[in-house]
């Protein structure tokens, strides 16, 4: 489980974390796994990657990240799959249900 110290002062952001199938090398969405969580804005881009990796069980898997913070894609170098981490607003603005991030690797 990742350890995120806490603080009510943190401003949290809302990614969408997204696991799909790929075909021919490209997104497939035969299958896929979407969560839609808060995290803390100040979250690193290290931190944010072993997040996405640690949600979907690739810890320790090794693959070619892709992108920025707003935007990322993980591509595993022996598996027919893909993750894509996308920025979505600030949690107060997001309209949709997102998990806080202490719920998210329960």
């Amino acid at each position: 489980m990742t350890m995120i110290e806490t603080s009510a002062a943190r401003a949290l952001v809302v990614f969408e974390f997204e696991m799909t199938d790929t075909f021919g090398g490209q997104p497939n969405y035969s299958w896929v796994n979407r969560y839609s969580i808060q995290l803390p804005s100040d979250f690193a881009d290290r931190d944010l990657k072993n997040f996405a990796k640690e949600l979907f069980g690739l810890t320790g898997v090794r693959g070619e990240w892709d992108g920025y913070s707003d935007e990322l894609e993980f591509r595993p170098h022996a598996e027919p799959i893909i993750v894509f981490v996308s920025y979505m607003g600030e949690a107060d603005d997001y309209e949709g249900d997102a998990l806080h991030y202490d719920e998210a690797l329960n």
